[in-house]
């Protein structure tokens, strides 16, 4: 982690491996930019909490010294099905998000067998729904209160009907966030958290990076960076508690939703593009990847052998990766450009070498962290 920093606070930091204490005076400078940190289900909520901890942690505040630190230009949200469960974490102490302000409840309190039901022939005609919702599938399905219940439609399904309300809930967050005494413009980086085995988070994060996509156009954001982590089955099968009927979905989930990864990442040279209408949004149509950076977070080394406590493990290196991207760089003049000039040196050199059968669209994280420890 790079930085420099001051303050008056002390703050305990916990990862994987060990406690650290990290005194008010070497906490890190806030970087000039603008960042929204977005969760998606379950286990991308899991590592917004992270992220928020460690920035309240380790980056210095906008008010140093006052009871109630502030961070105007990052905002965070969570987005998830599963309200009861955000409720819960919150009275467990593990309520680190705002859910007035942080939270975008996409739960289905009713029915969804029912609403699929008597709502079949409206929902089949609508050009959100009518090209790839399978309403016949639907039959076992109960309340989507709790989660979607291992089941990427439903994810999907929930977010999209929603989408308005999440397009202007991150247009109203980067504008606040690029909001500046001197009228300073800002660069944004949003950086998007999901789980690719999961119900909620697997169905819905391509809908939700290209939405963001449109709520930045919208708000006229042309100097923008959207990056996306992506955890792996291997990660969401290490969480804790997880129900039997969403652990049987989680491998095939993580395998369909790498599929349509895949193909997206290649818009721009496959000759296709993302085109979606949303509800009381409209046609949304992008021919770039759904995001810049695709980060792919793994809980085993590149042998295969399992990291210990994989779940948080992953939590903690993408958090601390993030981290970098909230943090002045130190003097030694490698910050982000110069981080992403490398990124993109490889890439290329990568893609000379072959020119199909190989992705390299892609970093990973997790198993290098195993070897060469981030905030130390």
């Amino acid at each position: 982690m790079s930085g420099q920093g001051s303050g008056n606070n002390v703050g305990k930091v916990v990862d994987g491996n060990s406690d650290e204490v990290v005194d008010g005076g070497q906490r890190f400078i806030q970087d000039d930019s603008a960042v929204l940190a977005i969760g998606l289900g379950g286990t991308g909520v899991d590592c917004l909490r992270t992220l928020k901890k460690r920035v309240y942690e380790r980056l210095r505040p906008d008010n140093p010294g006052d009871a109630v630190l502030s961070y105007e230009h990052i905002k965070f949200l969570a987005v998830d099905s599963d309200a009861k469960g955000m409720k819960k974490a919150q009275r467990d102490g593990f309520g680190e998000l705002d859910l007035d302000t942080e939270f975008l409840d996409i739960s289905y309190p009713n029915s969804l067998s029912t609403l699929f039901a008597t709502s079949r022939d409206g929902l089949a005609a609508d050009p959100a729904y009518r090209e790839w919702l399978q309403f016949d599938d639907f039959n076992m399905v109960g309340t989507a209160t709790s989660g979607a219940g291992g089941v990427r439609q439903v994810g999907r399904f929930l977010l999209v009907r929603r989408a308005y309300e999440f397009v202007s809930t991150v247009h109203g967050m980067v504008t606040e966030a690029m909001e500046d005494a001197n009228d300073n413009k800002r660069k944004v980086y949003v950086h998007v958290f999901s789980g690719l085995g999961g119900g909620t988070g697997s169905g819905a994060f391509l809908d939700a990076c290209y939405l963001v996509r449109e709520a930045l156009r919208r708000a006229g954001v042309p100097r923008n960076m959207l990056m996306g982590y992506l955890f792996l089955p291997d990660v969401n099968l290490a969480r804790d508690y997880i129900p039997d009927v969403v652990r049987r979905c989680i491998e095939s989930n993580g395998y369909a939703a790498m599929q349509e990864l895949d193909y997206c990442m290649g818009f721009g040279r496959n000759g296709d593009a993302w085109h979606q209408a949303y509800p009381r949004v409209g046609e949304v149509r992008w021919e770039a990847p759904p995001v810049d950076l695709c980060h792919l977070v793994a809980g085993r080394t590149s042998k295969g052998v399992p990291l210990p406590k994989m779940y948080k493990h992953a939590m903690n290196v993408v958090a601390d990766y993030v981290m970098d991207f909230l943090a002045k760089p130190a003097q030694t003049g490698f910050g982000l450009k110069s981080h992403f000039s490398n990124v993109q040196t490889i890439r290329d050199a990568e893609r000379n070498k072959q020119n199909a059968g190989a992705c390299y669209d892609y970093l990973i994280i997790g198993a290098s962290c195993a070897v060469v420890p981030y905030g130390r």
